[in-house]
Parts: structure tokens; C-alpha cells; sequence
């Protein structure tokens, strides 16, 4: 058996150290090598009674409690009570049969069973003898035989057997029952003997002499097939080939009942008293362990190994305790340290310890154990050691408070006290210079080199706060590590500095280690481990699973993995995987952890001295710690114990908790078959699921790390550290497999698992028919709804040309009105002035009346002329337009002074051009012709037009005097008047002249846009 393999080699060593690390005190005891936990009702216990102890195929451990039922994972507990249907609250026996059932014996509620996590009571007939059961057996053919307190009874296919079958047992008082692997089953009464039965039989089993009726309490049947029963105050029976042996208080038993009996990995039996601890039997005795050696009380209730060769212990006072074997052997006060806070130890060549201590001063020793050094002098005593180192020549050097000491074959060479760089200083840091001398590093962060007796200082600071770490290359070069200065590098004789920042998260360095290869490994505060190499730096933390991120030493096995000390135990990671990692997106990391659980007093290393952890000369890992020194064997550290087991613990579906159905076994890596795989259907609505996961073992149950993938969603795994749920918020519809694996603090990782199938229907809205109807109706409405849109646009467009042609049509009509009612009337008055004109005669004054009367009414005419012109909608055009404005500027400059000159192109697009911008544009050309003709000066003028895009350029240009823009006379209004009828039209009017250079007039209309 794997575990058992496991055990022995463990425990071979775990032997051999204890003894020597016990040997001033007369040998090891049965507690030596051993590592206690407890649980209690603080814990999530419900009850501190625990009267039985199962652990079920799955995994969990099962406690039968005064209080209810509770499932354990190793770290957390799940109690069930009356609500999930246990009909007594008091159990007093559990079993898993063969199909994997729990089935649970209580007092006062007769049986019941496990199924599909509710709790469902036994109600069979025949009834039961009475409903206070306490124990229970399967046999080779599936039976289950249920022990009570007034009598056995047999279940049989849901049937219990008649009583007359079983014979005077049938109302016996049952203390408990075995089957064995003979398939004898074994029944041990309160008053009528032991009896076991055989090919249909009961048949009593007399005892030795003095107990020829055995009346026991309990039952075991060791790996050897021997009979192992408890008979009265401070005796236990062994039947060995059908020879009892009896053994007593002469044996090591105590003068108590002997509750319960167990065998371990190891082939060892132990037996739980009633009020006097537990006894482990080796080499023919039973040897207490009570609770000054660690258990949480003395009165045992129950036993029971687990698998992985843990022993589990329930109590009726301290609840549930976990016992298993050290893989670290520690040395405090027990073994001399008897000042535990450890700062610094060296080893010389002799194999001697040499370990500076906070309070206690240097010791010295070796696993046998450790004594402390005397008094440096009568006057003083340097009891805050901080750093020790052994030098090559053999000599011990020590550093305190304000002194350095130097020892020779054990005795002070000299003591360096009276230096003025010690007077306020500590030595926290040592190293033995390649080249010769010693560098020494101090709380003020002052670096010495002590060489032929002489200190001399580094002329430069290098650090900020105490000096933490040194370490040399084969160069001469010298790595120095600080509280707060980060990592720099000197040369002796050279006060050259340089500076190592690039990589490094923290500037707090804790621990240096340089390897063999020159690579350079950085443990930090706050920052992980980082390490230089090649020019390069990589940085490892917790989030890439390093386990903490304070590193504060640093030791390296003979089969190159890295020791870390940090202040979450111990990590062992293989230098190769690390050197292996690309710097750009390390891979996670699985160390193999060492913790409480391991052995470890506490889990805090010290941290800021150098040095701090070593190799020793036999090739263990000494770390020190705030409670002692720990020893790791690195060949010893056995990785084969089982890879953690999934499970499933609830699904819960938008914060409702669910029941999955189970649609196929579920087998191990082992074969064996483990739950099903579950299913789960999401009709639709919300798709919220919660999974809470947990993975089994009890090794280091808090320090398991989980991974795990929902397939068809998630790309890829997840690392989820220690975290034990995960949420997936709306889901889409789909089908999906949710698996899950664990790794232990070994670092082995169960198979990637498959626990739980999900289907998530989808809403109506997203079915595909659905979907489709849907379009196509959207299509269909979009159609319907861009033709009626479109009608209604053309309807619309259709009343407003039928209003256009309404207001053409009614400014037609005006325009011919005027043009025949008020023209012809300007027209008889412009002739009637002539008339009159002819016949006034010599009166100069009535002639001069009568023209003015004529040039007023031509006047008349010519305006009204240029309204009707504006006002028929048949001149709402671009050629009628430029038509008409070469025909004004022909009559306007006639008889003048001034040249006019057209470009005008002969053909014009029939563009529309609406009365208020024909109107506007024209009465600015208006205003151009008539500044020409009066303030120019001009001889010449251009009338120009051509069409660029969607407007219109008109230009006026005339070869007159010019003017200045800026000396404008006062009270004009021409200008800014034609700019405004422009802004007007949404064009724009350009003046271009200067005095004498002509003036150039540029007006920009816009045409409306065409359909």
C-alpha cells in the first residue's frame, strides 16, 4: 500500500531524530514525531462529543455528534440536523456500505440514511428492537445488521428479519459489531458474551482465563487478522490463531474503560480510554499520549484512519483532533533552545550548530540537543545575537548589539566592541570575503571589511535602514540587500556603486543567495522572489502561485530545488522550473508547501539577518523560525501521497439553491468509482449559476490550490488559489461542462474533472424558428413602413408643388395685373406729360413740371418692370435671371461714360432660382451699378458670371479710382446692405479694391438643391 510505504519511511526517520533530539530525556515518547490539530464548536464543530468518525469514499469525514450530524473537508464543516431530516440529534453510530450509502444510528431516532444530501429515517417492518442504536456492520452479503440497546436486528432488502431468527440476540444490549475478513461477523454484547456468526450460526467465543465470558465494548481486526477486543477497566484482549492475550495495566493500559481501537498506515494500534487519553501500542506496550502532549482532552470517544494515514480522534469534551506523522523536526526549548526566536545559524565543520537567538545569546549544540554560551565577560553579556556565520578557517563569528565577537575552537579570540561604527549598531548581516576578510553590514546601514585586524568603512552609502543580505561573486564583487535601499553591488577598493532596480518589486530585500551558476536569487518583502541572471530579471509572486511575497531565505538542496522560508511556511520549488519560466508571462507555480501541518511549530521564518537558513553538512535544510530551528530531510519528502479529490457541494441557480440530477459514474485516477457527474438543466429566465466546489486533504486541507474550466465559455483554465466558488452571470444558451482540479501542498494535482453538465435553454427569443419569424416580421414591417413613408412623402412633396403652382399661379396673375392695369395707367400718365409738354408752350416752369411729371412715371415704369419681373414665377430660373441682368446693365450703363462689357455664357442650365434670392442678388447689382456709375471714375466695367458646384459667382468689376475699405465716409449703407441681402440668400458678397486699382465686386448665392 502506497500510504504504508509512505509511513514507514516516515516514520523510520521521524524515529531516528526523535530519539536523538529526546535523548537527554530518557527516549522518545509516543507523542515524538507526531503533529495535533483540533476542532471544536469555535470551528463550526456543532458539538465538541464526537461519538463516531467515517470517512466516506468521496472523501469527506463524517462526525456523529451530540448535536447533529457534520461533513468535514478539512476546512470547513457542514452540519445536518433536524431541518435536513435527522429525526434525533444525538449520533451514536455511522457506516457506508458497499453501494456508498451513509447510514447513521441515533439515539432516540432509530436509523436513518444519506441520500441525495437529505436524510431520510428507516421505517421497516418489523420494527427495530428500540430507536437507540449504537452500531452498525455490513456483511459479505450486503446485510446490514443494526446493534441497539435492547437487542440485534438484521436488514435485509429494506425487510427486517423476523426475530425468532436471531435467537437470544434479538433482545441482547449490543455494544458493538464487527465483520471480519473472513466474513465473520462479530457481536459484542453488554451482558451475554462476545459471538460471532458463521454459515448461519451464533456461536458465543469464551476468553482466556478469568474473562471466559468476554464482555466488551469494543471491536477491531488488524491488518495481521488478529481479534483486538476492550474488557472492563484497563484490559484489552488480542486473539492471535484462537490464543488470547491479555493485556493490561502491566502493559501500559490505564485503569480506564478502553472506548475504541484502531490500526494505522503504519500497522500501529492505538486505544482511546474513557477519561485518560490515547496509547499507541509499540513493541509490546501501550504508550500514552494525553493532552500535555497535544491532544485537545484526554477522554476519547472515537477513532478512525483515514486513507491518506491520518489518524482522526474524536473527544468528549475537545471535539475532533488529527493526528500525523512530522515531516519537520523542530528544536526549541525542549531540545536547550530555551530562548526560541532564532535569528541566525551557522554550522562548522565538526557538524556543531552555532544559532543567535533574541534574549538568549549565541547557543550551541547538535540534534541531541543545545546548551547556551556563558557570558562573554563577567561585566556583560551580548544577548541579542543577530548573525552568526563559521568561516573556512574553522572560527565562529557572532554579531550583536554593539559588538563583534570572534570565537577560536570555542573560545573568544577577540571581542570588537569599542569601534565607533558598533556604538549605536547592530550586526545584522556576515560574509566571508572571497579575497580575504570579512564583510560585516550593520542596523545603520554602515558596511565594513574587516582584513588583518583592521575595519575600514565603504566610503559611499549604499543602503537606506539596516543592511539585510550579502553575498559575494567569484569576481570579487559584492551584492549588498537592504531594508529599503533595494540591491547594490560594490567592489573592494572601488567605491563605485551600482544599482539593481529594473524587475524588482519591493526595494526591501530579505535574502541573497548566489548559486552555483552566478545566478542571483532575491527574496523580498512585499515583492516575491525574484531572480538576475543572463542581464535579465524575473520575478515570481503569489499571483503566479509562489505563496507569499515575502521571501526571507533562501537554501539550496543537493538535488538543486530552492528552499524559501517565508512568513507562510516553507516553499520548495525545483531551481530548473524557475530558470525555465519565460520573463514575459510566467507559468503558474506549485510548490510543495510546509506548514503547521508538517511539523512546524510556527510558520513565520526570521527574516532580515544574514545569514539566516543553511545546508548542513548531511545534507538537510535548516530554517530558523520566530519559535525555534526546523530541520527538512529533502530526501525524505515523500510525494506520493493522493492527489486531492473534487467535489461539488452546491449549484446554486440566480441565488436558489439546486438539486442536480446524476447522469453517469464518476471514476477516480484510480478506478474506483466516485460520484456521478451531475446535470443541470436552466430553463429560461436568468442563468445566474454559482458553483461552491471544495477538494479533500487533510494533509494541508487550507493550503490546497484549485484550477478550473466551464467549458464552452470559459478559453481557457482559471487558477483560482484557494478560493472554493466561482460565479458565471448570464450565461448564454448552450450546453457546458464544468470541470475542476486540485492540487495539495505536495504539489500533485488530482485529474482535470468533469463534475457538473449544464443546458441552458434558450428564451423564445432565441430560438432560431423564432428568431426568423422575427426577422422576416421586421422586414415586412420595415417594408410596410418605408412605403407608407414613402407615400407619405410623396403626398407630401404633391401638396406642396400644388401650393407652389397655387402662389406661381397667383403671382403670374399679380404680375400680369400690374403689368396691364397700374403699367398702362404709368404709361397714359408718361404720355400725357409729353402731351402736356408740347402744348405749354414758352412757360418754361409748366414745362419743367410736366417733365418731371414724365421722368417720374418712367421712373414709375422702370421699377415696376423690375417687381413684375421678380414677381412672375416664369423669371424663377438661372438663364432668365442672367438674362434679365445683361439686359439692365445694357440699358443702365446706355448713353453713359462708361463701357460695359458682358461674359456671360450663352448657355445656362435651367436651373431654379427662387423670387426672393433672384430679388435680393438683384438689388445688390443694383447698388453695384449705381456706386460705378457715381463714385467711380470708371471708363470700363465687367459683368461676369459662371456656376462652380451649387452656387453661383457674379463678378462686377469696373477700371475706376478705388478706394480704401478702411476710409469709407460716414452714413453710407450700400455696402453692408448688399451683404446683407447676400447673408440673406445664404451666400456671401467679396469687395476686392484699392485706390487706384478699380474696384472688383464678387457676389456668391447659392442655388436651391434639385430633385
Amino acid at each position: 500500500m502506497v500510504h504504508s510505504k509512505k509511513f514507514a519511511a516516515g516514520l523510520a526517520w521521524l524515529v531516528f531524530w526523535s530519539g536523538r533530539v529526546a535523548a537527554s530525556a530518557g527516549g522518545p515518547g509516543p507523542a515524538e514525531g507526531l503533529v495535533f490539530r483540533a476542532w471544536g464548536t469555535e470551528a463550526g464543530l456543532p458539538q465538541n462529543t464526537v461519538n463516531a468518525i467515517v470517512q466516506t469514499r468521496d472523501g469527506y469525514l463524517w462526525l456523529g455528534t451530540r448535536d447533529g450530524l457534520a461533513r468535514f473537508d478539512g476546512v470547513r464543516f457542514t452540519v445536518f440536523g433536524l431541518r435536513e431530516g435527522l429525526q434525533s440529534m444525538d449520533v451514536q453510530a455511522l457506516l457506508e456500505d458497499a453501494k456508498g450509502t451513509l447510514w447513521i444510528g441515533t439515539t432516540g431516532g432509530g436509523l436513518s440514511r444519506m441520500a441525495r444530501g437529505r436524510i431520510e429515517r428507516v421505517s421497516a417492518a418489523p420494527p427495530l428492537a428500540d430507536d437507540n442504536v449504537s452500531s452498525l456492520a455490513e456483511d459479505a452479503d450486503g446485510q446490514l445488521w443494526i446493534g441497539t440497546r435492547t437487542g440485534l436486528r438484521l436488514l435485509r432488502d429494506g425487510q427486517v428479519v423476523a426475530n425468532e431468527k436471531l435467537g437470544g440476540l434479538a433482545q441482547a444490549a449490543i455494544n458493538s459489531l464487527l465483520c471480519t475478513r473472513d466474513k465473520t461477523l462479530w457481536i459484542a454484547t453488554a451482558r451475554q458474551g462476545l459471538y460471532q456468526f458463521k454459515t448461519n450460526q451464533f456461536v458465543e467465543t469464551p476468553g482466556p482465563p478469568g474473562d471466559e465470558k468476554i464482555l466488551s465494548y469494543c471491536l477491531l481486526e488488524d491488518r495481521a487478522r488478529n481479534l483486538w477486543a476492550s474488557v472492563g477497566n484497563g484490559k484489552v484482549l488480542c486473539r492471535e490463531k484462537d490464543t488470547w492475550r491479555v493485556y493490561n495495566e502491566a502493559d501500559g493500559l490505564p485503569f480506564a474503560y478502553i472506548t475504541c481501537l484502531a490500526e494505522d498506515a503504519g500497522g500501529n494500534i492505538w486505544a482511546g480510554s474513557l477519561d485518560d487519553g490515547l496509547y499507541r501500542f509499540t513493541s509490546g506496550r501501550f504508550l500514552p499520549v494525553r493532552k500535555e502532549d497535544g491532544l485537545s482532552a484526554s477522554d476519547i470517544r472515537s477513532l478512525h484512519p483515514d486513507r491518506a494515514g491520518n489518524l482522526w480522534v474524536g473527544t468528549r469534551t475537545g471535539g475532533l483532533n488529527w493526528l500525523t506523522h512530522r515531516k519537520v523536526i523542530s528544536c526549541g526549548p525542549a531540545q536547550g533552545l530555551t530562548n526560541d526566536f532564532t535569528r541566525s545559524v551557522a554550522q562548522t565543520a565538526d557538524g556543531t550548530f552555532w544559532v543567535g537567538t533574541i534574549g538568549g545569546g549565541l547557543y550551541q549544540g547538535d540534534l541531541n540537543g543545545f546548551n547556551r554560551r556563558p557570558p562573554e565577560s563577567p561585566s556583560f553579556y551580548y544577548a541579542f545575537v543577530d548573525s552568526v556565520l563559521a568561516a573556512r578557517d574553522g572560527t565562529v563569528w557572532y554579531g550583536a548589539r554593539r559588538g563583534l565577537i570572534h570565537l577560536r575552537a570555542g573560545e573568544i579570540e577577540h571581542i570588537y566592541g569599542n569601534e565607533t561604527w558598533l556604538r549605536s549598531a547592530s550586526v545584522t548581516a556576515l560574509c566571508e570575503d572571497l579575497q580575504g576578510g570579512l564583510w560585516v553590514g550593520t542596523s545603520e546601514g554602515e558596511l565594513e571589511h574587516f582584513e588583518k585586524g583592521e575595519f575600514s568603512e565603504f566610503p559611499r552609502r549604499i543602503s537606506r535602514g539596516p543592511i539585510t543580505a550579502l553575498a559575494q561573486q567569484a569576481d570579487g564583487s559584492l551584492w549588498v540587500g537592504s531594508e529599503a535601499g533595494g540591491l547594490n553591488s560594490i567592489r573592494a577598493g572601488n567605491d563605485e556603486v551600482f544599482s539593481l532596480t529594473n524587475g524588482l518589486l519591493s526595494q526591501s530585500i530579505r535574502a541573497l543567495y548566489l548559486d552555483a551558476q552566478g545566478t542571483l536569487w532575491i527574496g523580498t518583502a512585499g515583492g516575491g522572489l525574484s531572480r538576475w541572471g543572463e542581464g535579465r530579471m524575473k520575478t515570481f509572486t503569489s499571483r503566479q502561485g509562489l505563496g507569499a511575497d515575502k521571501i526571507s531565505q533562501i537554501v539550496e538542496d543537493d538535488a538543486g530545488s530552492l528552499w524559501l522560508g517565508s512568513n507562510r511556511g516553507i516553499f520548495r520549488l525545483s531551481k530548473r522550473d524557475l530558470n525555465d519560466q519565460p520573463p514575459e508571462r510566467p507559468a503558474f507555480l506549485h510548490p510543495q508547501i510546509f506548514g503547521l501541518g508538517d511539523g512546524m511549530p510556527v510558520e513565520e521564518c526570521s527574516s532580515g539577518f544574514c545569514p539566516a537558513g543553511l545546508k548542513t553538512k548531511s545534507g538537510l535544510i535548516c530554517i530558523s523560525t520566530v519559535k525555534g530551528l526546523v530541520f527538512l530531510d529533502p530526501r525524505r519528502q515523500e510525494t506520493n501521497a493522493p492527489p486531492p479529490s473534487v467535489l461539488l457541494e452546491e449549484v446554486l441557480l440566480n441565488g436558489q439553491l439546486q438539486e442536480p440530477e446524476p447522469v453517469a459514474d464518476r471514476r477516480d485516477s484510480r478506478g474506483a468509482t466516485n460520484r456521478p457527474i451531475l446535470h443541470l438543466a436552466i430553463p429560461p429566465g436568468g442563468r445566474d449559476v454559482e458553483l461552491h466546489y471544495t477538494g479533500i486533504s487533510f494533509e494541508a486541507p487550507e493550503k490546497i490550490r484549485f484550477r478550473y474550466r466551464l467549458d464552452g465559455w470559459d478559453q481557457s483554465w482559471t487558477e483560482a488559489g484557494g478560493r472554493r466558488v466561482v460565479y458565471y452571470p448570464r450565461l448564454r444558451a448552450g450546453d457546458y461542462a464544468f470541470r475542476l482540479s486540485a492540487c495539495n501542498a505536495d504539489g500533485l494535482w488530482s485529474d482535470e474533472t468533469t463534475l457538473l453538465s449544464i443546458r441552458a435553454e434558450p428564451y423564445l427569443s432565441e430560438r432560431g424558428t423564432f428568431q426568423a419569424s422575427v426577422a422576416l416580421g421586421v422586414l415586412l414591417f420595415l417594408g410596410c413602413g418605408a412605403w407608407l413613408i414613402a407615400r407619405r412623402r410623396y403626398k407630401r412633396r404633391l401638396a406642396v408643388l400644388e401650393t407652389r403652382h397655387a402662389v406661381e399661379r397667383e403671382r403670374l396673375r399679380i404680375s400680369q395685373d400690374m403689368h396691364d392695369d397700374v403699367g398702362s395707367t404709368l404709361t397714359q400718365i408718361s404720355q400725357l406729360s409729353d402731351l402736356g409738354q408740347s402744348e405749354t408752350g414758352e412757360s418754361s416752369a409748366i414745362r419743367k413740371q410736366f417733365e418731371r411729371i414724365g421722368q417720374q412715371a418712367l421712373t414709375a415704369v422702370q421699377a415696376l418692370d423690375e417687381i413684375v419681373w421678380a414677381t412672375n414665377p416664369r423669371n424663377d430660373n438661372l438663364p432668365q435671371f442672367a438674362d434679365y441682368v445683361c439686359r439692365y446693365a445694357d440699358e443702365y450703363f446706355e448713353g453713359s461714360s462708361i463701357r460695359c462689357w458682358q461674359e456671360v455664357p450663352t448657355t445656362l442650365p435651367n436651373l431654379p432660382l427662387p423670387a426672393d434670392v433672384r430679388h435680393n442678388v438683384f438689388l445688390s447689382i443694383k447698388e453695384a451699378f449705381s456706386n460705378i456709375s457715381r463714385h467711380s471714375h470708371a471708363t470700363e466695367m465687367w459683368v461676369s458670371l459662371a456656376l462652380s458646384h451649387s452656387s453661383v459667382r457674379l463678378n462686377i468689376k469696373d477700371n475706376g479710382r478705388g478706394f480704401s475699405p478702411e476710409k469709407l465716409p460716414s452714413g453710407g449703407n450700400g455696402l453692408e446692405n448688399m451683404k446683407a441681402r447676400l447673408g440673406e440668400c445664404g451666400g456671401h458678397v467679396e469687395f476686392t479694391t484699392a485706390p487706384g486699382q478699380g474696384t472688383n465686386v464678387l457676389l456668391v448665392f447659392p442655388l436651391p438643391p434639385t430633385h
